[in-house]
């Protein structure tokens, strides 16, 4: 656009503008669905925790939000009810809780008001915010709300793990700086050599701003995304849930992964 202000006889300009502007929407456009798309699935699992909850306040019993559930609040769980808190199980009848969310054990175990383990995650008289009981019914105490919960404690460690550039960013970005310098190496040149050769200076500034344009990969990105995005569905359709696009260039360069839960990779459970 500003070589078709300099010189508007050259049409050639305006469309040329106009292409790469399309072209960069079109980029824009592509890596904000699939970044939305991520984000819609991560965002579904919010549903995993449980909106409302039954509690004995003042000897009677009541629906509250599980939100406003404070330490020392006794909490009715039957079958199908999801744990709202951290409890101790002060008294049961046939619960079996299943904890998937936090072991990745897809098998419900039966809960008692005996403490059975030294560490409160493999104890019988412990159930976790986010668990699902599957039958029975059982009364317990809160002992840990809102972010102080087990599940909460594995949120934030996973919201604190500093972000690392990956290696398909590295190389991307290797690239991106040696075509700047190339570009503004060549631009310098027929700067130095047009104004030398006395070409009118409208000319000049035409073909730095050409020589700039075509330096500039602009498929590249959306080349990149497009890729990502074709890998991100097929494993999609694996059920394999990929939060962040360039992990999938990590992963594929990854030749062994370790894992004490077989079940999660090997059969999906």
């Amino acid at each position: 656009f500003l070589a078709y202000g300099l010189d508007k006889t050259e049409a050639v300009n305006l469309y040329c503008g106009s292409a790469l502007v399309i072209i960069v929407f079109l980029q824009c456009l592509a890596s904000y669905l699939e970044e939305r798309k991520s984000h819609a699935v991560m965002n579904s699992l919010k549903s995993m925790m449980p909106s409302q909850c039954s509690v004995v306040r003042d000897g009677l019993p009541r629906r509250i939000p599980a939100s406003e559930l404070v330490i020392g609040d006794v909490v009715l769980l039957k079958g199908g009810d999801r744990v709202p808190a951290d409890l101790r199980l002060i008294q049961t009848s046939g619960l079996k809780v299943e904890s998937s969310s936090l072991t990745g054990e897809p098998d419900a175990f039966e809960m008692s008001v005996a403490h059975t383990h030294e560490e409160p995650h493999e104890s019988k008289n412990l159930a976790f915010n986010t668990s699902q009981c599957t039958e029975g019914a059982a009364v317990g105490v809160v002992i840990r709300t809102s972010d102080r919960t087990l599940i909460g404690m594995v949120a934030k460690l996973a919201t604190a793990t500093k972000v690392q550039v990956s290696t398909l960013q590295k190389e991307v970005t290797r690239i991106v700086k040696f075509v700047t310098m190339l570009a503004i190496f060549l631009a310098l040149c027929i700067l130095i050599i047009g104004f030398s050769q006395g070409v009118r200076w409208q000319l000049v500034v035409n073909l730095v701003i050409t020589v700039f344009c075509a330096n500039v990969p602009q498929g590249l990105p959306a080349t990149v995304t497009s890729c990502l995005g074709i890998a991100a569905k097929r494993m999609h359709k694996r059920q394999v849930l990929v939060k962040n696009l360039e992990v999938i260039e990590t992963l594929g360069s990854a030749s062994c992964i370790c894992s004490d839960k077989t079940g999660t990779l090997t059969q999906n459970r």
